[in-house]
């Protein structure tokens, strides 16, 4: 895989409305090329599901770090929610170009 492009999810954070977590909204970053994924990045002091656009994508049962890949398409706005009673912190979108195997 080549370098990624970052893109941080400070800021804008609220809580959940179920109680349990946090959530913020962000944009598609750019046309995604057929050889690059989305994969959201970060840290969480405790367990959590990880959710975007309501589908389920990741959990952990104890605090760490995390990678977790976005399934495409993503839309014009979308919205990401932790599930946790830890702090979520250092998230970012990372864009990268998966190289094909040679």
């Amino acid at each position: 895989m080549s370098e990624a492009h970052r893109i941080r999810l400070e800021g804008f954070w609220k809580p959940h409305e179920s109680g349990d977590g946090v959530s913020r909204s962000f944009g598609r970053p750019r046309t995604i090329d057929d050889d690059e994924i989305v994969e959201v990045v970060g840290h969480c002091t405790a367990a959590y599901e990880l959710f975007v656009n309501i589908e389920r994508i990741g959990e952990a049962l104890r605090d760490g770090t995390f990678r977790w890949p976005i399934p495409m398409p993503l839309k014009p706005r979308n919205v990401i929610i932790f599930k946790t009673q830890g702090d979520v912190t250092d998230v970012a979108l990372e864009i990268r170009r998966v190289t094909p195997p040679t």
